[in-house]
């Protein structure tokens, strides 16, 4: 987990290794730490330790006159081991006593061991040979997640204590001596080989820890799980050797530049996700992708696609709740398609097409029975008189299967969303048992559809007013709004009650993580990688919907949590499509609304002046940005007798100002963290926040930074 070299010259120091034989002789990457004051020494250091740690990391040493300490926030519940390396290499340290302190280890307040040392007296009075101390039993983290490492001066000592290495493992139940399976890692191999972007990934795909790109299973010998090359520049065609990996249930190769067919993925008979999205991939749709049997979603949208649409998968879409994206192929075949070749072309005038012949006839039927009715209604049009420009808008009134407001409302817009009864609405929440949440629209409950999917079910309030506005909004949005880093409308249900189903996000808001101060969101690289899904799935919203959307109320609550925590942005109840009309703007960058959003995320500028733009959004991100790095929430109550509120820029931006890391982010924080990637968010926070629209960058320039 850490492998530290104390009293480094420089933050890009790390040690591998050197042919020089000063660097680690088994490649392992010792982490630098700069903390001054340091030693350091040219001279040659022994090498009496059995695990070799490297000669430039006995070279070097932090030392502190007095005392100092070393903290770790670890993963509870787990075991942990560690070695300390101590080098005597000051010259001003020529007998035993001079240098005594006494080393403790804590977990939490329990002290767990201590050792009184004196290296050059344990060295035999020599400055080439380092002492080193480790646990001899595995160290047992249990609730109390914090371990520290206390140095503490010796009474009488001339010199204070000092460090020169330290390493700190996590021991694992299973065995990873086998390693990922041989058949897996030939694959990936394999993979990786097509696409030069990714050679620099070696070593074991799985273990001790996987591939930031990728997930394993937990077996004795692991397999891959899940792929996540989405926006790695990937170019060419996909690799037929994605159909061996034995136990994928996702593979997301989306918003690449590539190219060519879908290979044949028959074999991969656990895949519940292929998402594609956002390539160039040409060719007609394969008819193998109806038949895998655990396929639940499947996202083709925006590449080049040509041809019908297989008839099993749309057979899967109506027998097993597939949702299909297909948006953005203009050469695929449609019920609405003109192109030329969706046409049936009989290759000889000498076969008759009974289908043909059949269909016109139902076809004049079909028309004549629309005439008739025609003159019906024209007639009964004529006898009720004439139509009053000022009559009142159609109310929404109960129609007689029991709907609260006329289909017509939704003829076009539902797209792969299901229709569900209020009866299939009762069974699947078990009559409303768990509600799970509850907001200005009405509660949300938890469901389980008949095929044992997880669902979020969303139930209109009958005393809001808004509500049967926000539900016609948020259906004919989410019905044509499909992407990776945005919730999933599965249904809706208009029968007695206005009822919306979503995906469940098993691991709730990314707010409610924030504040539980959940272990999963102990690493930076985890909240990056949340930052960069809601990133993602703001810049589809902004970028790649017709009419453009803003969200307007961005919020890390507002930003749900998957099983695996990718990031996904909900609630689109109060979004609004940019479409322009008298009430705007001229042009195509501003909207008059009036305001919505919440409290700490909303954009000042848009509060002074009613215009919406997706800059509202990019100032509301900021804020978000700032609590992933703070694990503060946007309004902090200020320790004074009034007890006022204080947004989250105006409190860190002293800190910022100052340079104080350490101040400004959350101490829940894992110490295995890249603080120029830190600074980094926080530099685009700024940015975001900006008072001046101009200088905010857009969600696309925000994903592109995040990620670089």
């Amino acid at each position: 987990m850490h492998r530290i070299n104390y009293g480094a010259v420089s933050n890009d120091d790390y040690i591998r290794y050197q042919e020089d034989g000063l660097g680690d002789p088994y490649d392992r990457i010792w982490k630098p730490d700069t903390q001054k004051p340091i030693l350091t020494t040219s001279a040659a250091v022994g090498t009496n330790i059995p695990d070799h740690p490297p000669a430039r990391v006995l070279q070097t040493a932090y030392e502190n006159s007095d005392s100092f300490n070393i903290s770790f926030n670890l993963l509870p519940e787990k075991y942990y081991h560690f070695t300390q390396y101590f080098s005597e290499i000051s010259t001003n340290v020529t007998m035993d006593g001079q240098r005594v302190f006494n080393f403790q280890v804590y977990i939490g307040g329990s002290l767990f061991g201590s050792e009184l040392l004196d290296i050059y007296k344990n060295t035999s009075n020599t400055h080439d040979n380092p002492l080193y101390t480790y646990s001899v039993y595995p160290m047992y983290v249990g609730s109390a997640t914090v371990v520290s490492f206390v140095f503490m001066k010796q009474n009488g000592s001339k010199f204070g204590p000092l460090i020169s290495g330290l390493e700190l493992f996590q021991i694992f139940d299973n065995d990873m001596s086998l390693g990922t399976d041989d058949d897996e890692v030939a694959t990936l191999k394999n993979i990786t080989g097509f696409f030069p972007s990714l050679d620099i990934w070696t070593g074991d795909p799985c273990l001790p820890f996987a591939y930031n790109w990728l997930t394993c299973t937990h077996d004795t010998r692991p397999y891959i799980s899940k792929i996540f090359m989405n926006n790695k520049g990937l170019s060419g065609n996909i690799p037929k050797s994605f159909n061996s990996l034995k136990a994928i249930t996702q593979l997301s190769l989306a918003e690449n530049k590539l190219n060519g067919s879908i290979p044949d993925l028959s074999s991969l008979i656990h895949l519940e996700i292929l998402d594609l999205h956002n390539n160039s991939l040409t060719g007609p749709i394969p008819d193998f992708l109806g038949g895998l049997p655990a396929l639940t979603t499947l996202n083709l949208d925006n590449n080049n696609f040509s041809g019908q649409i297989p008839r099993n998968l749309l057979d899967k879409i109506a027998t097993s709740g597939l949702k299909l994206s297909l948006d953005g192929n203009a050469y695929l075949c449609n019920e609405v398609s003109n192109q030329e070749f969706c046409t049936t072309n009989s290759s000889s005038n000498k076969k008759v097409n009974l289908g043909l012949i059949v269909g016109v006839a139902v076809g004049c039927a079909v028309l004549s029975l629309m005439i008739i009715l025609c003159a019906v209604f024209c007639y009964k049009k004529v006898k009720s008189g004439p139509h009053n420009d000022n009559a009142t808008p159609q109310p929404y009134i109960a129609q007689s299967d029991g709907s609260v407001f006329p289909k017509k409302s939704l003829l076009g817009n539902t797209n792969q969303a299901q229709e569900f009864s209020f009866h299939d609405i009762k069974l699947m929440t078990d009559d409303f048992k768990n509600e799970i949440g509850k907001g200005g629209f009405g509660s949300v409950y938890f469901g389980r559809l008949k095929t044992g999917k997880n669902v979020a079910v969303k139930v209109l309030s009958r005393n809001s007013k808004q509500g049967e506005n926000e539900f016609l909004n948020e259906v004919e949005l989410l019905s044509r709004v499909h992407h990776k880093n945005l919730v999933s409308l599965v249904g809706y249900c208009v029968e007695g009650e206005l009822v919306l189903v979503y995906e469940y996000m098993g691991n709730g808001s990314l707010f409610e993580s924030l504040k539980t101060k959940s272990p999963n969101l102990r690493l930076w690289k985890d909240r990056l990688r949340i930052a960069v899904d809601a990133a993602e799935g703001l810049d589809y919203l902004h970028r790649g919907c017709d009419p453009s959307i803003i969200h307007r109320d961005v919020k890390s609550s507002n930003i749900l949590l998957g099983e695996q925590f990718e990031g996904k942005i909900s609630d689109f109840g109060i979004s609004k499509s940019r479409q322009y009309d008298s009430s705007t703007m001229t042009g195509n960058s501003q909207l008059y609304t009036v305001v919505q959003g919440s409290f700490g995320y909303l954009d000042p500028v848009y509060a002074e002046t009613n215009i919406a733009t997706h800059s509202i959004d990019v100032y509301a991100f900021g804020v978000v940005l700032l609590e992933l790095v703070s694990g503060k929430p946007p309004m902090l109550q200020a320790e004074t007798e009034m007890g006022e509120f204080l947004h989250i820029v105006k409190w860190a931006k002293p800190h910022i100002e100052r340079g104080n890391l350490l101040s400004l982010i959350d101490p829940d924080l894992s110490d295995d963290r890249n603080d120029s990637s830190i600074w980094k968010a926080v530099d685009i926070a700024l940015m975001g926040l900006s008072y001046d629209r101009k200088k905010r960058p857009t969600m696309s320039e925000i994903d592109e930074l995040l990620q670089s």
